[in-house]
């Protein structure tokens, strides 16, 4: 992917995040997560941005894309088929440091959460399978590498997509914006940064405490698979 930092910075410059319809270079809301937007811009309109505006400073949000690309890697290892993916750090006056995380756009009709409602029952039953497959592979690299690394995915549909290339069918992972992997047992995502950064005190330190505990297996702190599916 070729995108222009300096493209990125005055995007984010013109951004206007409480009403961002009267932004100055234009783009187009495709969604939005629990604390990101994701969207296209007019200038490249093939490719995905998540924009990521939690972070106090250039060196948490350095570290940050440093742990995604970690992540990916060790997806890519599993044997998982990712999206190529790019990131870029930026910062505007008076608003925290922000990443863009960039990949190719997909057609809205190849993710499995719509093919689900689309494909015939044997079809479904093929998708669902080469997720579970997908899940399976995480798994066994859990078991050749713990307790020194441990790697875990959002596996719902709607993170997959299965377009056709080539007259077949492949299987995409294309949310792996959080970076879900632990090295002695220990998170790697810091869920005071990444999980409501504005919200009280009291609040961030809860919510630490339950992250850090491994039996917790809900909400922010997914299921890492080392045993039978």
């Amino acid at each position: 992917m070729q995108i222009d930092q300096t493209h990125i910075d005055a995007f984010e410059k013109s951004l206007n995040p409480v009403k961002p319809e009267t932004s100055r270079l234009p783009f187009k809301i495709l969604g939005y997560g629990e604390i990101s937007s994701i969207f296209t811009m007019e200038k490249y309109p093939d490719i995905v941005f998540k924009r990521l505006p939690f972070f106090p400073g250039m060196q948490s949000a350095l570290s940050y894309r440093d742990q995604c690309v970690a992540y990916t890697t060790h997806l890519k290892n599993a044997g998982l088929n990712l999206p190529e993916e790019d990131g870029f750090i930026t910062h505007s006056p008076g608003r925290p440091h922000v990443l863009y995380l960039a990949q190719p756009l997909f057609n809205a009709d190849t993710f499995c959460h719509q093919l689900i409602h689309t494909l015939d029952p044997d079809q479904i039953t093929q998708m669902i399978d080469t997720v579970l497959d997908a899940v399976n592979k995480v798994r066994l690299y859990n078991e050749k590498f713990m307790p020194k690394l441990q790697i875990a995915v959002d596996a719902q549909l709607s993170n997959w997509t299965w377009p056709v290339e080539n007259n077949t069918r492949k299987l995409y992972l294309i949310d792996t914006s959080t970076p879900f992997y632990r090295i002695q047992g220990k998170e790697q995502l810091d869920v005071t940064l990444a999980v409501f950064p504005p919200g009280p005190a009291v609040t961030i330190g809860c919510l630490g405490k339950y992250h850090r505990n491994p039996g917790h297996h809900h909400g922010i702190n997914p299921p890492y698979p080392h045993g039978p599916l």
